[in-house]
């Protein structure tokens, strides 16, 4: 009946995000961040993060939502995904994860809210560095997917 639940309310929030935000930028531009991003690695303190192995990682930005998309398995199409807010000033960009259903997992390296230093971010290449509660700086490189 849990499961049930949590499923509504993934498919309500779905279906209002698409309403409320449709698939274009209008109105909502956010520039160089619209769109579906690859992680195409992670680093721990300047060492390649032994619990990822890509590709298997995805953020996706639209207005203020971050969709973050794992797919454990592309030949079977088994896939999870968390939802959050996103916002960017002063050279950082700050996800939020603060909220029901939307934590993501612990190979992402990311705490319920995270403020990460914007490296470099053009069009099709983005890099952004984190240091994490127990002092460990992450760095994730994404390439623009979609």
């Amino acid at each position: 009946m849990r499961h049930l639940r949590y499923t509504l309310y993934i498919i309500a929030l779905i279906a209002s995000l698409t309403v409320t935000t449709g698939c274009t930028q209008n109105k909502g531009y956010i520039g160089d961040w619209f769109g579906i991003w690859r992680v195409s690695s992670i680093e721990i303190d300047h060492e390649p993060a032994d619990d990822y192995d890509p590709p298997y990682m995805y953020w996706k930005f639209q207005s203020h939502i971050v969709q973050m998309l794992f797919v454990y398995d592309e030949s079977e199409h088994t896939a999870d995904f968390c939802y959050g807010t996103w916002d960017e000033s002063d050279g950082y960009v700050t996800l939020n994860f603060d909220w029901d259903l939307a934590i993501p997992p612990q190979f992402a390296h990311l705490d319920m809210i995270s403020r990460l230093k914007i490296i470099k971010k053009t069009g099709s290449e983005l890099q952004l560095q984190y240091i994490n509660t127990d002092g460990k700086t992450i760095s994730y490189k994404l390439q623009k997917w979609g």
